[in-house]
């Protein structure tokens, strides 16, 4: 038999998992979902709704593929995305919908380390500068960073304004961490900014990188509603309909689950004042 004692910093979430999937799952309203023929995919729940209130197809294109259940990000985040022509949304539960890393990610699988290209040590005039990455930020794409969101949905910018040469158009681009800006003066404003397709761009050099084995239905509104999710990895082998104990102490639980040929496994949770990820000293 082997003993399991995984320090978590609170034990209401687990216990409420574990009453979730016990339970059965109440009746789910109905997710909107809006459909394209342009590209024969669907967007709904809260990736519809955050793709509408910001920006919409401008913004973040056609969807490019179906959601993902159960996406690696960055080799560290596991959890539901869906990708389009300009952008992957990632759904981070409680934290909500957020915008993924495609400005670094696409330098990187340039091979690009952007800490290694020409910063600044004090903006121009005019300008915004960023020391956490050691860039400005200038006309045209300053106004559009602030009116846009900013921070929020840009990231830091991690280049400076530079030439590139995009499919068959050659102009002034600059990298931010979850976009890339146009300057196309050709066009009349407010279109003289453009973004850059890099959820299309980036998911041509890398297809997106998925957990083997998805979460098992049972558990999986459960699961989604954890909010150490991300901390959780990938799933393994599923056992479904197993004998188990459960006993509770003043401050925490045991869970005795028999897997069969699997093992025998007891699971330890206990209450403690650290947060998981923080330092309990030198």
């Amino acid at each position: 038999m082997r003993l399991r004692a995984p320090r978590i910093s609170w034990l209401a979430p687990l216990l409420v998992l574990s009453a979730l999937a016990a339970l059965p799952a109440p009746a789910a309203a109905q997710d909107r979902t809006r459909c394209f023929p342009e590209t024969g995919y669907c967007i709904s729940g809260p990736f519809l709704d955050y793709w509408e209130r910001n920006g919409g197809l401008a913004v973040f294109g056609y969807p490019i593929g179906p959601l993902v259940p159960n996406e690696v990000v960055e080799h560290r985040w596991v959890g539901p995305t869906q990708w389009f022509e300009r952008d992957r949304l990632e759904d981070h539960g409680a934290e909500g919908v957020m915008a993924g890393r495609l400005g670094a990610r696409y330098l990187e699988l340039r091979g690009i380390d952007w800490w290694s290209l020409p910063q600044v040590n004090a903006p121009p005039p005019g300008c915004a500068y960023f020391p956490e990455t050691r860039h400005s930020l200038c006309e045209p794409f300053l106004s559009y960073w602030r009116r846009n969101g900013g921070l929020e949905r840009f990231g830091y910018p991690i280049s400076e304004p530079m030439q590139e040469t995009v499919e068959n158009w050659t102009g002034t681009v600059q990298y931010f961490e979850r976009r890339r800006m146009e300057h196309h003066p050709e066009n009349a404003p407010p279109y003289h900014v453009l973004l850059g397709r890099l959820g299309a761009e980036v998911r041509a050099m890398a297809r997106p990188d998925t957990c083997e084995v998805a979460v098992v239905e049972p558990l999986r509104a459960a699961v989604e509603r954890v909010p150490f999710r991300e901390w959780l990895g990938c799933p393994s082998e599923a056992y479904p309909d197993v004998p188990a104990a459960v006993q509770r102490t003043s401050n925490g639980i045991f869970i005795w689950v028999d897997l069969g040929g699997g093992g025998k496994d007891i699971f330890v949770a206990y209450r403690s004042p650290v947060r998981p990820g923080k330092p309990t000293g030198q």
